[in-house]
């Protein structure tokens, strides 16, 4: 390898174990300068199945014919391709190519603790590399797998991401915490941070409501000793002070809208039996959930589940709630729409509501 100067560097040269195929015919090389000496990783892959996934290879070979081979450095017969890109993301990236369970082994993981595994709190970064050669080498398959992904991790819809909240919440559930006593529950969880960091740099945007709502509840759960969200580790530092702010706003416009609703008691029922009797009776059974109940700020959604339960498991006793069960059947209708009221303003309480699609949330 030649330095700066002209002389001669020494480097280290590493053959990929997993890509270094006996039929190959171009050899894919990486260079790593933050080495001593710096190392070199070859892989051994195939024009055509490069070609194939990525439009960008496919023009480079299909030029002029003989340009290619004819202006590159050879190993033996073979031309070798220099890639600018990290040795990860190249390995990562071409492995998705030849592997197609790359692209969804987050999802076949059989615990979240074993080491060889990895865990959950390492999507989507696990995917990084292949999203970002993916976009720049326009393997458009490729890219709209991991873009799948995310999207099933963050969704546009309310129903998706409850099922998601319901199978987190049975994972730590049937978890024997004895065995890791010291560990918090950070490897159940995908990270929000790097959702939102993927998103955003590589054209992801309809993640980005639910990423940021995400995170909002995880930063809140920080500094509030009533939240019930699960401690989980975060790099909010790899954001932006704009991004910083999508989330205090957001945030801010959330708690606002929730309060609001609060502070609202449904007219009563045309068929009420009691009067003005069923509104302080809804009040005040309403007012006693709050108190019960304090993290409702950090966590509108999961608040709002948790309260339309335990309406629908009091409203079967009439005692429990003071007012008739033509009023009843009002409230429940109103609080059954509030979370989904909520869900759909989220693109513009985080300041994404110009680039999400237009069907966003229904």
């Amino acid at each position: 390898m030649e330095g700066n100067g002209g002389a001669e560097v020494a480097v280290t040269v590493v053959k990929s174990e997993e890509l270094w195929l006996q039929d190959g015919n171009i050899i894919v090389r990486t260079t790593s300068s933050s080495t001593a000496p710096p190392t070199q990783t070859l892989y051994k892959v195939h024009k055509h199945v490069l070609a194939l996934h990525c439009s960008v290879f496919s023009s480079l070979f299909d030029g002029p014919q003989g340009a290619f081979d004819a202006g590159s450095e050879h190993e033996g017969d073979l031309p070798i391709m220099d890639l600018p890109d990290s040795a990860d993301d190249v390995r990562d990236f071409l492995k998705a190519l030849y592997f197609p369970g790359e692209t969804n082994r987050h999802q076949t993981l059989q615990s979240p603790f074993r080491e060889s595994d990895g865990h959950w709190a390492l999507f989507p970064e696990s995917y990084g590399g292949i999203l970002r050669l993916a976009t720049k080498y326009d393997a458009s398959v490729i890219r709209k797998l991991i873009v799948e992904a995310l999207e099933r991790e963050w969704p546009t819809n309310i129903d998706d991401w409850k099922r998601l909240q319901e199978r987190m919440d049975e994972k730590m559930l049937l978890f024997d915490w004895t065995l890791l006593p010291n560990l918090d529950s950070t490897p159940f969880w995908p990270d929000p941070v790097r959702a939102i960091r993927l998103a955003s740099d590589y054209d992801v945007p309809n993640v980005l409501p639910i990423a940021y709502y995400d995170l909002m509840r995880v930063l809140n759960a920080d500094y509030d000793s009533h939240s019930h969200e699960p401690t989980r580790d975060r790099a909010a530092a790899a954001l932006t002070a704009d991004e910083l702010r999508r989330v205090i706003h957001g945030r801010t416009m959330l708690q606002t809208e929730f309060r609001s609703k609060l502070s609202v008691t449904p007219g009563r029922s045309e068929h009420c039996e009691s009067g003005d009797a069923c509104a302080i009776g809804v009040r005040s059974w309403m007012a006693a959930r709050v108190m019960e109940m304090r993290d409702l700020e950090y966590d509108p959604l999961r608040w709002l589940e948790a309260v339309l339960a335990k309406w629908r498991d009091a409203g079967v006793s009439t005692p429990e709630i003071d007012a008739c069960r033509s009023c009843r059947a009002v409230m429940q209708n109103y609080w059954g729409r509030a979370p989904y009221d909520l869900w759909g303003a989220l693109p513009e309480y985080f300041g994404v509501d110009g680039i999400v699609r237009s069907d966003w949330g229904e």
